[in-house]
C-alpha cells in the first residue's frame, strides 16, 4: 500500500471539495444567524461574553442567546444586553433597578456592588434584548481568534447601531 499514488487531478479535486464544504458551512451559519434574527426579533441574537463581570452565572467564553424585549416586559433581576457610548461592545448585566423615568439600572453579578455611571440610566432604545439562553464556553473560539487577530473580528463583527 506504500506505493499508492493519487491520480492526476485528484489533489485539485480534494482542494475544490474542501473549499466547497467550507463555503457551505459558512452559508449555513449565515442562514442560522439570519433565522435567529427573525425568530428572536433582534439584530444581535447571539452575544459572546468577554469579561467575568457576570460570573458565576455567566462566564467569559459563554454565548448568550438574546431575544427582543419591550421595556414593560423587563423586570428587576432580568439579564439584559445593552449598548452604551462608554463601551465599544454590548454589555450584558442584570437589571438592578427601574428608575421612575422608565430607564434601567444594571449591575454585573461579579461587580461586588460597584456600579458604573453608564449603568445608572439605560434607555429602552439602547437595549438589544433580554437573555433567554446561555451556552457555556461556546464563544471561546471567537474570543481566542479576536484576541489573536483583532482585524478579523472587526471585519466580520456587526457594528453597534446607534
Amino acid at each position: 500500500m506504500a506505493g499508492l499514488k493519487k491520480k492526476p487531478g485528484s489533489v485539485l479535486r480534494d482542494v475544490v471539495e474542501t473549499v466547497a464544504y467550507a463555503a457551505l458551512g459558512v452559508f449555513i451559519a449565515v442562514l442560522i444567524y439570519q433565522a435567529l434574527i427573525l425568530l428572536l426579533g433582534t439584530e444581535r441574537p447571539v452575544i459572546d461574553v468577554i469579561s467575568e463581570s457576570m460570573s458565576p452565572s455567566i462566564n467569559r467564553g459563554d454565548l448568550v442567546i438574546v431575544k427582543h424585549a419591550e421595556p414593560q416586559d423587563i423586570k428587576i433581576g432580568d439579564v439584559i444586553v445593552f449598548d452604551t457610548l462608554s463601551q465599544s461592545l454590548p454589555v450584558i448585566h442584570r437589571v438592578y433597578k427601574i428608575n421612575d423615568d422608565g430607564t434601567f439600572q444594571t449591575l454585573g453579578d461579579n461587580n461586588r456592588g460597584v456600579q458604573h455611571e453608564w449603568e445608572k440610566q439605560i434607555s429602552a432604545k439602547d437595549i438589544v434584548g433580554k437573555s433567554v439562553l446561555v451556552i457555556p464556553y461556546a464563544g471561546l473560539i471567537k474570543i481566542t481568534v479576536c484576541d489573536s487577530v483583532p482585524a478579523v473580528c472587526r471585519a466580520f463583527s456587526p457594528a453597534v447601531n446607534r
